[in-house]
């Protein structure tokens, strides 16, 4: 099994979490998530299958119907969830060793002998060293990680603030997680069940819309902002996000 924690930085591990550690690593986010309050997530999935979907009003319409149907037939294979206070830093790990920490769930949903995917995202991930038998072996179950998820104290609560970039598919994964359902047919009923789980949301990438020369990816965005480059956050998260990008 992988180890129980990965060093990405001297100052940052990834906490790996499976079926068997799963109760005891939420145990712990229910204890700092009051202190850590705002909540970065990547999700990691198989690729973009499907890339239209019929016509409709609007592109608004066009990109949600295939975002929906994405979802509806594509499996999460791993989360990773950062927790930071107002000041941007990382809770630290219990492992000691003065390092901060962030935590990546590991799922056992992806068969990929069997399962419809994106042949060069898997490849792409089997690169970064996802093991797939592995996953199918020792991974979390979907069903216990939404209920988990659900108790943490991290979800339908607006005094915790949830942080995306682009993060469509990591808000419809989740929601499909934490509900056991498809998502709705139509935006205004996803935005619904948004409100409902993640009454505080944030899209840094849709946010940059608003604001003159600010656009690119995470690492440009941040760059233009002044964003620190050793910030725990933004070490961390752009590690995340490149990978998630190519992925895409």
């Amino acid at each position: 099994m992988s180890s129980p924690t990965n060093r990405i930085s001297h100052e940052i591990t990834i906490r790996n979490v499976w079926a068997h550690n799963l109760h005891e690593e939420f145990a712990l986010i229910r204890e700092i998530v009051d202190d850590y309050p705002h909540v970065a997530v990547d999700v990691q999935f198989p690729g973009v299958v499907i890339h239209r979907v019929g016509t409709f009003k609007s592109p608004a319409d066009s990109n949600y119907q295939t975002l929906q149907t994405n979802v509806e037939l594509l499996h999460v294979i791993r989360i990773t969830i950062t927790f930071f206070d107002d000041a941007g830093h990382l809770p630290s790990s219990p492992s000691g060793e003065g390092c901060r920490c962030v935590w990546r769930f590991s799922l056992r949903e992806f068969d990929v002998d069997a399962d419809i995917a994106d042949p060069d995202a898997v490849e792409l991930l089997r690169g970064q060293g996802v093991d797939f038998v592995e996953l199918r072996e020792q991974g979390i179950d979907g069903r216990d990680f939404g209920e988990l998820l659900m108790s943490s104290g991290a979800v339908l609560d607006d005094s915790v603030e949830w942080i995306t970039f682009d993060g469509g598919y990591d808000i419809g994964f989740l929601l499909r997680i934490l509900t056991g359902r498809m998502l709705p047919e139509t935006r205004e009923e996803f935005f619904e069940l948004v409100n409902i789980f993640f009454p505080t949301l944030y899209d840094v990438k849709h946010l940059t819309i608003f604001c003159d020369d600010l656009d690119g990816g995470l690492v440009q965005v941040a760059e233009l902002l002044g964003v620190p480059a050793d910030s725990d956050v933004l070490t961390h998260r752009s590690n995340l996000w490149d990978d998630e990008r190519m992925v895409l």
